[in-house]
């Protein structure tokens, strides 16, 4: 599934969930690998955060850990193997 950033209109393609071919879900949440920004999955594709929203996500503990690898990583592929092997 791609999801177009909202903010920076990257175009990514790249996702890591539970299982290896599951795709994500509405609700789910979407880290730009251009910006940085966070989007939400919804039936449609992506869409910006709600204030509140931004809020919870900025203290989640794994969203810190994602945004880490993608500041660290070269690829969005290299990124989500940070991640897998707990960085």
């Amino acid at each position: 599934m791609r999801a177009t950033c909202p903010y920076c209109g990257r175009e990514n393609d790249q996702h890591r969930t539970d299982e290896p071919d599951q795709q994500p879900t509405p609700g789910d949440v979407s880290l730009c690998w251009k910006c940085g920004s966070l989007a939400i999955f919804t039936e449609d594709g992506v869409r910006k955060p709600t204030p509140e929203e931004d809020a919870e996500f900025s203290q989640d503990p794994d969203i810190k850990k994602f945004r880490y690898a993608v500041a660290e990583a070269l690829t969005p592929t290299q990124a989500i193997r940070m991640v897998n092997r707990g960085l």
